[in-house]
C-alpha cells in the first residue's frame, strides 16, 4: 500500500473514511494558505481561512462532485471529524470561515527516515550496500 497520498497519510485516511477527493480538497485548502494569498480573519483569537465552494469548484473541475452543496457536505464532515474547524461569520454576507483542526496535522503523512548519523555525514539507506560500485568505470 501506498504510504502517502497527496502528502496525507493514506492509512490514516482510511482510518477516518476519507478517500481522494477529501484529500485533495484538504491538499488544495493546505497550498492555498500557503501561498499566503488566502482571505484570513482572526476569530476567537485564532486565525481562519475564507473559503468559498464555487472557487473551490472551479479550481478543482476533476472532482466532479456536482456543486457546493456537495462540497459543503465534504466540508462538513471533515469539521466533524476535527480535521479542519468551522465558523460560520453573517456581516454584509454570509461568509465560512475554516482553519486546521488537531486532526489535520495526525492525516498529514510523516516520513520516518532510518538515518544514521556517521561522522558528521547522513547515510539514508542503511542495510544497502552503498560500496557496490558498477562494473564499468566509463558509465
Amino acid at each position: 500500500m501506498r504510504k502517502s497520498i497527496f502528502g496525507f497519510s493514506q492509512e490514516r485516511a482510511i482510518e477516518l473514511g476519507l478517500d481522494a477527493k477529501d484529500l485533495l480538497i484538504l491538499r488544495y485548502i493546505q497550498d492555498f494558505v500557503e501561498s499566503g494569498k488566502m482571505i484570513e480573519r482572526e476569530i476567537d483569537g485564532k486565525i481562519y481561512y475564507w473559503i468559498k465552494s464555487q472557487i473551490v469548484l472551479d479550481k478543482l473541475p476533476i472532482l466532479k462532485i456536482g456543486g457546493s452543496i456537495v462540497l459543503r457536505r465534504r466540508l462538513k464532515n471533515l469539521v466533524e471529524l476535527n480535521i479542519l474547524e468551522y465558523k460560520l461569520i453573517k456581516n454584509g454576507g454570509t461568509y465560512c470561515y475554516y482553519r486546521m483542526g488537531d486532526e489535520f496535522y495526525n492525516l498529514l503523512y510523516k516520513k520516518v527516515a532510518n538515518l544514521k548519523e556517521t561522522k558528521g555525514t547522513t547515510d539514508k539507506y542503511i542495510g544497502v550496500a552503498s560500496k557496490v560500485r558498477p562494473k564499468d568505470n566509463y558509465i
